[in-house]
């Protein structure tokens, strides 16, 4: 919050001049006091008090190198679980054309592999949706378009999500003339 005193004279019917002060509070239409809800080392600062951002500009990220190898892991799992899925389907579909000609706990091991082809595959879409969210926490971006007017952290700092640390304050940009 700025305080500003404002003087201005106010011209009697006389055209005698008195002069008066007063105090006012502005606040910010919008602000926020940003924090990371995950803990780690700050990596990077992409600001500094008074730059301009965006909205979904990148502002300070934490060291992640553990997160994005386990977000490819899943992803290179969830790739695995679509080609299982794939040729499990092959194979159930052609066991299905002879389901009559076969015995039926053979036929029901291809449903089986079928089926559990499929949960692995949502499994795998779940895990790498969980791994992307991790990977999410250790970066803050701009909520809207506005101005940074304060920060806490540097490179190499630590910071604990579970004391939320507010590491930004930010406020909504203000018109210029």
């Amino acid at each position: 919050m700025m305080k500003i005193i404002l003087s201005f004279m106010v011209f009697m019917v006389s055209l005698n001049a008195a002069e008066i002060y007063a105090t006012f509070s502005i606040q910010a239409k919008k602000s926020a006091n940003l924090a990371f809800y995950s803990s780690g080392i700050v990596d990077k600062v992409f600001v500094d008090v008074s730059s301009k951002v965006k909205k979904g500009d990148k502002l300070v990220e934490l060291q992640n190198d553990d997160l994005r190898a386990s977000l490819r892991m899943a992803k290179a799992k969830l790739k695995n679980a679509e080609v299982s899925l794939k040729f499990a389907k092959k194979d159930y579909d052609r066991q299905l054309l002879i389901k009559d000609l076969i015995d039926e706990a053979k036929f029901d091991k291809y449903l089986f592999t079928y089926e559990s082809a499929n949960v692995a595959l949502s499994s795998a879409k779940a895990n790498l949706a969980y791994q992307q969210s991790l990977l999410d926490r250790t970066l803050i971006k701009a909520p809207f378009d506005g101005i940074i007017f304060e920060k806490t952290v540097e490179v190499g700092d630590v910071v604990s999500g579970m004391m939320l640390r507010t590491v930004l304050r930010f406020k909504v940009k203000e018109i210029e003339n």
